[in-house]
């Protein structure tokens, strides 16, 4: 609008971009990386039935996967997160240390990153 038109009138640009993208395909594209992080959950808590969903927002795995580098998410202990509730669980968080250390492991014996044997 023209200041003279309305001078309190409040004037403003948006402009809208991408800052990340769902990731999905990506790791379906790398079946391998989301067996060797459902084994290692199984491995560090004993949970035969991993639970996978897909999560909301931009995460350090899905601006990693856009990259070259294909990331899941995986459990860090946290509930209710940004929210004023917000807390954390240290056993949770034992068992998310331990299951990237499962998840070394794995990807340590495999030798080679196209392999999709455990």
């Amino acid at each position: 609008r023209d200041k003279k038109e309305s001078p309190s009138a409040a004037v403003f640009e948006l402009a809208c971009s991408n800052t990340y993208k769902n990731m999905k395909s990506y790791l379906d594209q790398n079946p391998q990386v989301v067996e060797y992080a459902v084994e290692a959950v199984r491995r560090a808590t004993g949970v035969q039935e991993v639970r996978q969903g897909a999560i909301r927002g931009g995460t350090d795995g899905s601006v990693l996967t856009l990259r070259g580098k294909p990331t899941p998410n995986i459990f860090a202990g946290w509930h209710e997160a940004h929210g004023p509730k917000e807390w954390a669980s240290l056993h949770e968080m034992s068992m998310a240390a331990e299951t990237a250390l499962h998840l070394l492991s794995l990807w340590g014996k495999s030798g080679n990153s196209n392999k999709s044997e455990l």
